[in-house]
């Protein structure tokens, strides 16, 4: 594709963003050459992948990176005159909660038009977790609606996000007791504990990767998002600098880190890193 039909795409998506604080993070992608990294790709006849862990039920509102990504797709495919291209772009959504997965498996085939999209059920732990098996989850019980917060039992109207604070910490949702205090509720009675299978963050790029035509390649994943409620800097801090699995682009929730350690990890596996807001996007050199 001509230098000048990138510059199309570059400034279809990245306009908006360098005004408007709510796509701060695609700010940050734009100006580490996101779009045109994703664009020159698909264009060359290869392969994205993009792996979202901690999904939910995955095209949120709240979620402007997933309708970026969209949006890219839209027009790249409308710039080249070529549709096939979708077939490239490869999408994996991962979540644990298993009422918002459920939600999530229909959204993924709901949205199915976009790109090659699938979900996994799983937790993603650090590499560092010895046997990962199951471990215990703590999620808002399903009679929350989790696109809507709408609650079935109660008939109130919660925020939109209450299911997304699902956590392997009950703290992550006992932040939010004032939600329920204020609708006359106990919020322990809206808590539910799951094992749910647990999987490391290497194994999961193992089965999330598509490489289509070369089976035998080991493809880096372009681009992956972290919001785990507390756990996004564990799993980083667990990827070893030699991973073939270290992604160019990496945007992770950063409120509850230990903020110098897992910086100090990124700058070890080539990253450089721009904070904003509650997340970071890191940049592999």
């Amino acid at each position: 594709m001509p230098a000048e039909r990138i510059q199309q795409v570059r400034e279809s998506i990245c306009k908006e963003a360098m005004t408007k604080e709510k796509l701060k993070d695609w700010k940050h992608l734009c100006s580490g050459n996101f779009v045109e990294a994703a664009t020159q790709i698909l264009m060359n006849g290869d392969q994205i992948n993009v792996v979202q862990i901690g999904a939910h039920t995955g095209f949120e509102m709240n979620d402007p990176i997933a309708s970026g990504l969209s949006e890219l797709l839209d027009k790249v495919t409308e710039i080249s005159m070529n549709n096939e291209l979708r077939k490239q772009f490869h999408w994996t959504f991962v979540e644990p909660s298993p009422a918002n997965f459920k939600r999530l498996a229909t959204n993924v085939l709901t949205n199915s038009n976009i790109c090659d999209m699938s979900s996994i059920n799983a937790a993603v732990v650090s590499d560092l977790v010895k046997n990962p098996d199951e471990m215990i989850f703590y999620s808002i019980r399903d009679t929350i609606d989790p696109e809507t917060g709408f609650d079935s039992l109660s008939n109130k109207k919660f925020p939109y996000w209450i299911t997304q604070v699902s956590s392997f910490s009950k703290k992550s949702i006992l932040r939010n007791k004032n939600q329920f205090v204020k609708r006359g509720l106990d919020i322990n009675d809206y808590i539910v504990e799951t094992n749910v299978s647990t999987v490391s963050f290497s194994d999961l790029m193992k089965e999330a990767m598509r490489t289509e035509n070369n089976k035998n390649k080991k493809q880096e994943p372009l681009l992956v998002l972290i919001d785990t409620e507390g756990f996004d800097c564990a799993i980083i801090e667990g990827i070893s600098p030699s991973s073939s699995f270290l992604p160019k682009y990496l945007v992770f929730e950063h409120k509850i880190c230990k903020r110098k350690e897992t910086f100090e990890h990124l700058q070890s596996m080539g990253y450089s890193y721009h904070t904003s807001g509650e997340n970071t996007v890191a940049i592999r050199n």
